[in-house]
């Protein structure tokens, strides 16, 4: 009885369609916008006000640079992909849909971003058994 609104893309580095389910927060997100004026459009999620994307080393250099000047120890778009793949897989989302979102070919890639980045923080046991140290 219950719709599903889907939000479709295609995953720049494999070009696979990935579907993402429009959950209560997102949709939220959406209707809040909604009425927002929207000045420009890009089919990019980091772009310049042109609407052109930065490269991987333009984001990492402006990274950077706003680290240093916040006084924060600097980090990278890895760093980055690996929080939320690791804020998925704490969420119960499946390895599965992880490793599609994030365009690996491999499961167990994702895996180690998730292993990785699990290792450097603290936090309480995941909630699925599928990734042992």
């Amino acid at each position: 009885g219950r719709s599903t609104r889907v939000l479709s893309g295609t995953q720049g580095k494999t070009e696979r369609t990935v579907d993402i389910e429009v959950g209560d927060g997102l949709e939220a997100t959406l209707q809040a916008l909604s009425g927002a004026k929207v000045q420009r459009l890009s089919k990019y999620l980091v772009h310049d006000l042109g609407g052109e994307k930065y490269t991987v080393d333009g984001i990492g250099a402006m990274i950077r640079r706003y680290c240093k000047k916040a006084a924060v120890k600097s980090f990278g778009l890895m760093d980055v992909r690996a929080k939320g793949a690791t804020d998925m897989y704490l969420r119960g989302v499946p390895l599965e849909t992880i490793q599609a979102l994030m365009g690996h070919k491999s499961v167990q890639t994702t895996e180690i971003y998730i292993k990785r980045f699990m290792a450097t923080i603290s936090i309480a046991q995941p909630n699925t058994g599928k990734i042992a140290g």
